[in-house]
C-alpha cells in the first residue's frame, strides 16, 4: 500500500463519516434542481410544504445515519406528504425513514433476507427519552451500565458472524 493509497483510503473515510456536516444549501440545491427537472410537481409541494431549511435537516439527518438519498422521488414525495402535518425536521426524517425502509434494509439483510436487530423495550426507551442525565452522577452510571449491555449483545451477534442493527426510537438516537 503505498503513501499516496493510504491517504486516498484515509480521505474517502473521512469523508464518508462527516458527509452530513459538507451537505449545506448549494447541495441540497443542487437536488432541487436535478429533481425538478423529472418530477417538478412533487419538488414544488415539498419545497412549499417545508421550506429549505428543514429540508436540509432531514437531508443532513439521513446522511448521518448512512441512508442513501438517491431515491430522490421517494424523499421528496414522503416530505410533501408529511410536511403538512408536522414541519419538524425530526418527524419529517422518521416519516422518509419509513418511506425507504425497502432500500435501507435490503442491503443489511443477509442470504435468507434475515436482519439481526437489537431493540430496547418500548417502555424503557420512552423512561430514557424523559430522563436528563446532565447533572445526575446515577444517572449517568445507569447509561453506561445500559450501552454497556448493548455492547455485549452487539458482541454476541458479531460473535456468531452476523452485524446487528440497532433499533431505537428516534428522540432516544
Amino acid at each position: 500500500l503505498s503513501s499516496a493509497d493510504a491517504f486516498v483510503k484515509w480521505l474517502l473515510y473521512t469523508i464518508s463519516g462527516n458527509i452530513q456536516d459538507l451537505f449545506g444549501f448549494e447541495e441540497l440545491q443542487t437536488l432541487i434542481e436535478f429533481g425538478n427537472r423529472l418530477y417538478p410537481a412533487t419538488l414544488n409541494a415539498a419545497v412549499k410544504t417545508v421550506g429549505m431549511p428543514a429540508m436540509l435537516k432531514v437531508f443532513r439527518n439521513l446522511l448521518e445515519d448512512g441512508v442513501s438519498v438517491k431515491p430522490l422521488e421517494s424523499i421528496f414525495t414522503s416530505i410533501a406528504i408529511h410536511g403538512y402535518a408536522d414541519c419538524d425536521s425530526d418527524h419529517l426524517t422518521e416519516q422518509v425513514r419509513l418511506s425507504l425502509c425497502n432500500s435501507i434494509c435490503l442491503p443489511l439483510a443477509y442470504d435468507a433476507g434475515c436482519i439481526y436487530v437489537i431493540s430496547i423495550h418500548p417502555e424503557l426507551e420512552a423512561w430514557l427519552i424523559k430522563q436528563d442525565y446532565t447533572n445526575d452522577i446515577a444517572g449517568q452510571s445507569f447509561a453506561g451500565e445500559l450501552a454497556s449491555s448493548i455492547l455485549a449483545a452487539v458482541d454476541e451477534v458479531t460473535d456468531s458472524g452476523f452485524l446487528p442493527v440497532i433499533l431505537t426510537n428516534t428522540g432516544l438516537r
